[in-house]
């Protein structure tokens, strides 16, 4: 049986945590939001893999997009 593992998260502590995440790679502030923002319309556009109600699902999938 395959078992999804649901993780509950805010879309503020997603967006800090990525914000965090790209900000030890790149120094240049603007280009952090706007990869940022990429990666946030990336996950958006990735149907069927975001559960609006708040619920991730298969989030290692997600970070293939």
């Amino acid at each position: 049986m395959n078992r999804q593992k649901k993780m509950e998260i805010s879309l503020g502590d997603l967006i800090f945590a990525l914000t965090e995440a790209v900000q030890r790679h790149i120094r240049d502030e603007k280009l952090v939001y706007e990869i940022v923002a990429d990666l946030l319309a990336g996950m958006v556009a990735a149907q069927g893999k975001i559960n609006f109600s708040g619920i991730f699902t298969e989030p290692a999938r997600l970070a293939s997009v």
